[in-house]
């Protein structure tokens, strides 16, 4: 997946959990237990209502939470 893709894959899942996707959003690469991933975290910059995915290559989720402060 490209790094736009896997953005698009984070907000569906962000989305289906009712969690808010506040911009600006922060893609950065990423090894999750040797799967080569993007790791997606929303309102960069600011501290709480965040949300954090790890989307594989592939586009499944390796791992997501949300951290409202």
């Amino acid at each position: 997946m490209t790094e736009q893709e896997s953005i698009e894959r984070a907000r569906q899942h962000v989305e289906e959990r009712g969690w808010p996707w506040r911009e600006p959003v922060q893609a950065t690469p990423v090894s999750w237990k040797g799967v080569g991933a993007y790791r997606i975290v929303t309102n960069v910059g600011r501290r709480g209502i965040n949300a954090a995915v790890i989307v594989a290559s592939d586009g499944s989720i390796l791992h997501s939470e949300f951290m409202p402060r």
